[in-house]
């Protein structure tokens, strides 16, 4: 994109169908982007979504980064320096 100039992070909206997405998910995490992962695709087969979120989880907290349910469909990731506030008011 020549007209904007370059970010250090960018929000990245996933979708996550299987294993496969797993690895692209934290590489972006460990490259400090924040992914808005959309698990409607997965939801259909709840154990493999439980599965999905347990790793995912397992690496957000070793990466010391941070985890939330936005919706039915939306799960947002953030790198170590984001953190989320879960608490509704």
């Amino acid at each position: 994109d020549i007209v904007h100039k370059p970010k250090s992070r960018y929000v990245k909206p996933l979708a996550i169908q299987g294993d496969n997405d797993v690895a692209t998910i934290k590489e972006e995490l460990n490259a400090g982007h924040l992914v808005l992962l959309n698990i409607s695709l997965i939801s259909k087969n709840p154990n493999k979504l439980k599965s999905v979120i347990a790793e995912l989880k397992g690496h957000v907290k070793s990466i010391e980064g941070d985890i939330a349910r936005i919706d039915d469909d939306k799960v947002l990731l953030t790198p170590n320096d984001v953190g989320i506030i879960k608490k509704r008011h």
